[in-house]
């Protein structure tokens, strides 16, 4: 037996990712609670660890919640609190889903009665949102920096091109215009 305890960063559409979180614990045949306080979301999972591998696999790879378009997605924003074998079970069968309005009833319910370890909680409490959002919301930031930088490279390359040509331009009709100069005093001359 198996205990495993996600950060889950949003639910968008929670009816849908909790009717199919049940689905995926009850074919895993594991025991879980969707606990939410404020913007913090923790799933504490149970079971035997097939069921445990199971459902670590379908997070990575089925769809579960919906994104800005209100398709189905996969949640790729969450992060593994803790994993960790156990003797006994200490969640009863079974899924919840629950909003608590406390901190207080918070560690009630993890900690003293899902015997979740403290420190795993104050590592899903430490950031407002999941170190794999964070992650992401970095490198989209860097990559549209670096869009910016390549459309500001390539602009002025065209500008210098422009700059080169127009110069060449001048150069070649002031060259010509001596020229016209040179043949027009020497036709003065004769």
């Amino acid at each position: 037996m198996e205990l495993l305890v996600l950060r889950l960063d949003h639910l968008k559409a929670r009816s849908a990712y909790t009717t199919t979180l049940k689905t995926w614990l009850q074919e895993s045949k594991l025991n879980g609670r969707l606990v939410s306080r404020g913007n913090l979301h923790v799933l504490v999972m149970e079971g035997p660890s097939a069921g445990i591998d199971t459902i670590a696999g379908q997070f990575e790879t089925e769809p579960i919640d919906t994104n800005a378009r209100d398709e189905r997605c996969v949640d790729r924003f969450y992060d593994i609190v803790g994993r960790e074998a156990r003797e006994t079970a200490k969640l009863k069968s079974g899924f919840t889903d629950m909003q608590l309005l406390n901190d207080a009833m918070l560690e009630k319910l993890v900690i003293d009665e899902w015997g979740v370890p403290r420190d795993w909680l104050d590592a899903a409490r430490l950031t407002d949102r999941t170190k794999r959002f964070l992650a992401w919301k970095d490198e989209a930031k860097l990559a549209r920096k670096q869009g910016r930088r390549r459309t500001a490279q390539v602009r002025d390359e065209t500008k210098l091109k422009k700059r080169e040509e127009k110069n060449k331009r001048q150069k070649l009709e002031q060259d010509a215009a001596a020229v016209n100069a040179d043949s027009d005093v020497d036709d003065a001359a004769k």
